[in-house]
């Protein structure tokens, strides 16, 4: 699932017709404060990470003037919200309303079809309002959509003003165009303003695309934030670099990286249980991975190559592991074949930067063979278990003096 930040959505729904507030995105507090007085209106200021309930965990912040609109951007900008470090603003004039609706598309994997989600009551609350059974919901069809009529009729039951039923559903109608158009897996829109002018306005919005279905959206690639649901963060420059090989060759076994904290133990290690073992015995024995990771058989190179580079790069490490289960059936030559060019691209020397490798599968002779041409770089095969491979590169990191 990739998210998409609030300024990208509501341009989205600005170009299909859905009325969003008037505003820009600052980068810095002096241009927070040129934004709200081109607005020349009082304003909100948003944090602009992917992740909801913003204004709950103090990432919406109101100025009624320019320089005041300047102090809160400086407050959020830098700051660290719902895990998510702030490097942008959205500055947009402050709408006030006589109601505040919520309105969602999200695909539902079970009924395999989108359901539209609607309330009266929408905002910061509007979960609590949720758990009370106020919320309304209507099945919809991906090619057709929902029904005027039948919006029409959800948002009476709400109570939206007769006046204003039509825009409303206008409103309703042009999101779900959005949500279909850009292979969205959810759409929503909370709240949307009723204004005493008798205004329609999306005020704050979120969306999350199917990553599966970007191939066919190269406008969304470069402004979604990919994988959002599987970690509590942004994903690091080597996750991305990583995702960026792997997508560009989807048919060739599939990599996975995930960077963590505070390890110093490069891991490169696959195959499912064998990767899992590994990882708690070089726990066992007192070394820390700094990443985990996973390749499935059928690899490309590239793939290969961008792990390693990633694994080795990360702040903090000071050797590496490398290896995996034999029913893996993987080409550990090519393992042992990156990881030699890689440390040489790096300038790393597995004299003073540790390696152990537990080589077993396809291409082991030549594994051993390319190992053994480098001082320093230890490999063992079949013979050798993945708990003394393990012990062995922890005994090198922390030797016992």
């Amino acid at each position: 699932m990739a998210r998409i930040v609030e300024d990208v959505a509501k341009t989205l729904l600005a170009e299909a017709g859905v009325p969003v507030p008037s505003g820009s995105v600052a980068r810095n507090p002096a241009e927070a404060s040129r934004i709200a007085a081109d607005l020349g209106v009082p304003v909100v200021v948003k944090a602009l990470v992917p992740a909801s309930r913003r204004g709950k965990a103090g990432g919406v912040l109101f100025a009624e003037e320019p320089q005041e609109a300047g102090r809160r951007a400086e407050h959020l900008l830098g700051r660290d919200l719902l895990g998510h470090q702030v490097r942008a603003v959205l500055v947009e004039e402050r709408v006030g309303a006589l109601q505040e609706l919520f309105f969602s598309v999200a695909f539902d994997g079970k009924a395999r079809r989108p359901v539209i989600l609607a309330s009266g009551q929408g905002g910061v609350d509007v979960e609590s309002h949720v758990q009370q059974g106020g919320m309304r919901c209507l099945l919809s069809s991906v090619l057709s959509g929902p029904n005027a009529n039948d919006l029409k009729v959800l948002w009476h039951s709400e109570g939206v003003l007769p006046s204003l039923l039509d825009e409303t559903v206008a409103v309703s109608l042009k999101a779900w165009e959005v949500f279909r158009r850009y292979d969205l897996l959810l759409l929503e829109a909370n709240p949307i303003l009723v204004t005493r002018t008798g205004r329609v306005i999306v005020a704050a919005a979120i969306m999350q695309a199917d990553e599966e279905a970007l191939y066919r959206q190269p406008r969304l690639q470069p402004l979604v934030d990919r994988g959002a649901d599987r970690r509590l963060g942004p994903l690091t420059e080597r996750e991305r670099l990583v995702a960026e090989a792997d997508r560009a060759d989807p048919y060739r076994g599939a990599a996975k990286f995930i960077e963590l904290r505070g390890g110093d133990t490069a891991f490169l290690v696959s195959g499912g249980g064998g990767s899992l073992t590994c990882y708690d015995l070089l726990r066992r024995f007192g070394a820390r991975p700094a990443n985990y990771m996973d390749l499935s058989p059928g690899f490309s190179r590239e793939k290969l190559a961008a792990l390693t580079q990633a694994a080795l790069t990360v702040p903090g490490v000071r050797g590496a592991l490398v290896g995996g289960a034999i029913k893996s059936n993987m080409a550990v030559d090519l393992f042992i074949e990156v990881l030699i060019e890689v440390m040489n691209e790096l300038g790393l020397d597995p004299e003073r930067f540790p390696v152990v490798a537990r080589v077993a599968g396809v291409g082991e002779a030549r594994a051993l063979a390319l190992a053994a041409g480098v001082p320093g770089l230890e490999a063992y095969g079949r013979d050798t278990s993945l708990e003394d491979a393990c012990r062995r590169l922890a005994d090198r990191l922390f030797p016992r003096t």
